[in-house]
């Protein structure tokens, strides 16, 4: 496959571990990109068992940071964004990437046919929907998880986006610039399995605050262009 899985991991350790050894035994000759947020993620002994696979340490804090110095990073046409927690479905990799030769872009979506979540609470279900509308009618991203990063991503156009936000806003930029330049998208139905270990990396007051400001910022800025 000409395929990279990105994988940006802070605080997640002992949960990293098990996602390779399962993505490896799905797919042995796939390559694989781990982000580290930094040394105490970091473990040698680990990456040494696996071929292809490399690692980066990410010059600036945040979950977009780590995601947007992988992305500077692959060199395969095509990358899936893969959380280090065990939340994903690694099943879903093969069907992303043969679903590539028709579409750049292919979004996981926990709420659409036979997906679901065994991770979402109450705030979290909630705060997604709100966000999911709020970029369909503000900023016409055409999703109905707008929020879930299983994602897979055509490189060079993703690279062409030039992305900038280093936090969770990250979520929002991508589908935003995948959507606003008309690329070919296809939603795939999903299921989010419960973290193996350990708490969420996401503040869902602050995060979401900065969420909601971000989308209101883009749909000021497209109203006024417009």
């Amino acid at each position: 496959m000409d395929l990279t899985i990105l994988i940006p991991c802070k605080n997640d350790k002992d949960n990293l571990e098990y996602v390779i050894k399962d993505i490896k035994n799905k797919y042995p000759d796939i390559k694989i990109l781990v982000v580290f947020d930094g040394d105490n993620d970091f473990d040698a002994g680990l990456l040494n068992r696996y071929t292809r696979l490399s690692y980066i340490i990410q010059k600036k804090k945040g979950y977009g940071a780590a995601l947007i110095d992988g992305i500077n990073n692959i060199t395969t046409n095509f990358f899936i964004i893969h959380n280090a927690d065990g939340s994903f479905e690694v099943n879903k990799i093969r069907e992303m990437y043969d679903l590539s030769k028709t579409y750049d872009f292919v979004f996981c979506d926990r709420y659409i046919d036979k997906g679901g979540s065994e991770d979402d609470t109450f705030i979290t279900f909630f705060g997604n929907k709100v966000f999911t509308l709020m970029a369909k009618y503000l900023l016409n991203v055409d999703l109905n998880d707008v929020l879930y990063t299983h994602v897979l991503c055509n490189t060079k156009i993703t690279k062409n986006f030039k992305l900038k936000q280093l936090d969770f806003t990250f979520c929002i930029e991508l589908p935003y610039a995948v959507f606003k330049f008309n690329n070919k998208v296809k939603s795939l139905h999903s299921y989010e399995k419960k973290r193996i270990s350990g708490k969420k990396n996401v503040n869902e007051l602050k995060d979401g605050f900065l969420i909601a400001i971000y989308i209101l910022r883009k749909s000021f800025v497209k109203f006024f262009k417009n």
